[in-house]
């Protein structure tokens, strides 16, 4: 790696193995009176979509089907709630549930 000095003597491996994947990350919105009907709440099995739009044409799409979760409120200036989340099962393939 000492040697490297451009793209073209880098050394790249033949193969790799990627084991046990873990989508995990956390969602965070300001409460309103829509959306602050529960407190503290989690669950060990839901189905989470994240979608970004950009100019009206998907950007990132993330659909996770069996999810744990826990939701936890702060307050502060604004109060806030934040979803903590996790894929429970480790897919062979993200680029089935991840898109972008």
């Amino acid at each position: 790696s000492l040697s490297v000095t451009s793209a073209s003597n880098a050394m790249y491996p033949s193969s790799y193995s990627l084991n046990d994947r873990v989508v995990s990350g956390n969602i965070t919105q300001f409460n309103t009176d829509a959306n602050a009907s529960e407190f503290q709440t989690f669950d060990t099995s839901s189905n989470i979509d994240i979608k970004t739009i950009v100019d009206g044409s998907t950007f990132f799409h993330a659909n996770l089907d069996g999810c744990m979760f826990t939701k936890r409120s702060a307050v502060g200036e604004v109060f806030t709630q934040t979803y903590d989340y996790r894929l429970v099962t480790s897919p062979s393939d993200l680029g089935t549930i991840i898109t972008y």
